[in-house]
């Protein structure tokens, strides 16, 4: 069970943009952790980076995309300086390739309402698709504990989610989870000026809430 911190909901997505569909098979997340989240923190925000992941499939840089500030971009960076991929392959041959991770913080409820989203403070880079429209599931009404989804997502060139399969389940959190997010949106990589089709892997974390009994009157 991936360990989150306390009033906190952690989405994060992981893409890898398609450069050239009929040669490129893009860099695929083998190992890796979710950001715990200290319990003091209070708030919500949003961390997005393109990270670089060589041929032997591991993180080398980071690039904020857009950034929240601590503790939220302390937490995510640790982790994913952690995680391990398959390299994305050309022809056969393992190559160094730009991959999507963008993390949104929000704080835990029964229900969430819709997010537009926001675009980055800056341009991403060639190649890296970024999300525009990122809402959030509810926590499932018949849904006990903490749980954890991985959605493998095909982003079309347009910038819709085309496809949405449950890579790693948790069966009361599933079904939510592809409901809300193939509502996702995103600007979609360009590749020489022109946009270009990406995958995506979304990560849904759930915290079970923590519901305040009312102060009895006197």
């Amino acid at each position: 069970m991936v360990a989150l911190a306390r009033g906190v909901v952690v989405a994060a997505v992981l893409a890898a943009s398609l450069q050239r569909p009929n040669a490129v098979q893009p860099a695929r997340m083998r190992s890796g952790s979710v950001p715990v989240v200290p319990p003091q923190a209070q708030g919500w925000g949003e961390e997005w980076l393109a990270v670089w992941v060589d041929t032997a499939g591991r993180v080398v840089d980071l690039e904020p995309i857009r950034s929240a500030g601590p503790p939220f971009s302390d937490v995510l960076r640790v982790a994913v300086r952690g995680w391990r991929f398959e390299p994305a392959r050309l022809d056969d041959r393992a190559v160094a390739t730009r991959v999507l991770v963008a993390a949104a913080f929000r704080p835990a409820g029964l229900y969430t309402f819709p997010d537009a989203g926001a675009p980055p403070r800056r341009r991403a880079p060639e190649g890296v698709p970024v999300p525009v429209a990122t809402p959030f599931p509810p926590y499932p009404a018949r849904a006990r504990g903490d749980g954890a989804v991985v959605v493998e997502v095909t982003v079309g060139s347009n910038g819709r989610v085309e496809r949405a399969e449950v890579a790693v389940g948790s069966p009361a959190f599933n079904d939510v989870s592809l409901d809300t997010v193939r509502t996702w949106m995103f600007e979609p990589a360009r590749i020489d000026g022109g946009p270009a089709a990406a995958i995506a892997y979304v990560v849904l974390a759930y915290r079970e809430p923590v519901v305040v009994a009312p102060v009895p009157s006197r």
